[in-house]
């Protein structure tokens, strides 16, 4: 294995370990908690049109700041629905992505 996949396998195991010390025993999450985690890119764009809706209310025009604005906050809120999709996987509230398996491929007797 190589150096920098032990270290990184080291920082893993340490956030995880920092982690349950920070959070204590986990609890089964919330279902509306679960549902942003598992449906990330939806849970950002509803974040982005929250917070620039607010804003562009708050304004009384949408200007091209109220965008940004917006769109940033939907990234902010896409990443952490996807840390804690990783961290409900992490303790076994969901279970882990597979991968899906290639078809097989079709047998024709000719």
């Amino acid at each position: 294995m190589s150096a920098l996949r032990t270290a990184t396998k080291a920082l893993i195991g340490a956030w995880w370990a920092f982690d349950l010390a920070w959070k204590g025993t986990p609890r089964r999450p919330p279902r509306l908690l679960v549902r942003a985690a598992v449906h990330p890119v939806i849970t950002g764009c509803v974040g982005a049109l929250f917070f620039g809706g607010t804003m562009a209310v708050g304004i009384g025009r949408i200007y091209q700041p109220v965008v940004i604005w917006g769109l940033a906050m939907g990234v902010v809120i896409y990443l952490t629905a996807i840390i804690e999709r990783k961290g409900m996987e992490h303790y076994g509230f969901l279970p882990r992505a597979t991968p899906r398996p290639a078809p097989a491929p079709e047998h024709r007797e000719d």
